[in-house]
């Protein structure tokens, strides 16, 4: 390998660091948002409580440890990886493997975690106790709505940060499994990055990207990588809608 190459190699290597980073500076704000958003609602209803039966005001109290817990279980593996250098250089590439792998599944946790609000596995879901306590007491003065509307806004968010993640051990792959098929992954997706005037991505064209766009690259790998890379720069760039 030339020295322009293990540059390019170093290069990609500290942005997927930087990558890793950032996306657990985003769970971290996730965490945040839904524990700020769901004390807010339930204080608003204890504000109701002398309506409440005492049956719903218990089940309220019990979906709301479900949340914590949830919340501070993935709370503590946030703090548990961040404790580990993260992905520092390819010296150790099964361990920069075994913490993406562990990155991506605290993603898909956060949003299991937002869209459990709305369902449980045993008795009402918090959203559904919400709505019982909404009708006692309006739905304006509760703000359920908007509790909603924040919840599918959040959702959203965790959703694109999934797609920049989703890519992370392909890219890994192909840096140091197939590293003279880098710079293809990298004119790919600069063509798209100048040439795309619309890279307010949706999530279904995020979706359809590594069999649209990239499709001209060889490997599922490569095409994975390529659409990491470029949903990271339109992250990066502010250009995102973070």
């Amino acid at each position: 390998m030339g020295n322009a190459m293990a540059g390019v190699i170093d290069s990609i290597w500290e942005i997927l660091c930087k990558a890793c980073n950032w996306v657990l500076s985003k769970i971290e704000w996730c965490l945040n948002y839904i524990s700020e958003k769901t004390n807010n609602l339930v204080n608003r209803a204890k504000r109701f409580y002398d309506n409440l039966t005492e049956s719903l005001k218990e089940s309220i109290a019990k979906a709301k440890r479900a949340i914590d817990e949830k919340l501070e279980n993935a709370a503590d593996l946030v703090r548990s990886i961040k404790k580990k250098s993260i992905i520092s250089s390819c010296s150790d590439v099964e361990a920069a493997k075994k913490l993406v792998v562990q990155i991506k599944n605290l993603v898909v946790s956060m949003l299991k975690l937002i869209l459990d609000l709305n369902k449980s596995e045993s008795g009402k879901s918090f959203l559904t106790l919400m709505d019982e306590v909404s009708l006692k007491t309006g739905k304006k003065k509760l703000g359920v709505g908007e509790f909603k509307e924040d919840m599918m806004d959040t959702c959203g968010v965790m959703s694109r940060v999934g797609y920049l993640v989703r890519g992370f051990l392909p890219l890994i792959i192909v840096v140091t499994e197939k590293p003279d098929k880098i710079l293809c992954v990298i004119v790919e997706v600069c063509k798209l990055f100048f040439k795309e005037p619309n890279r307010n991505k949706s999530i279904k064209e995020m979706k359809n990207m590594e069999s649209t766009s990239f499709k001209l690259l060889e490997s599922d790998e490569e095409r994975k990588a390529a659409a990491s890379i470029y949903i990271a720069l339109l992250s990066f760039a502010s250009n995102f809608g973070f």
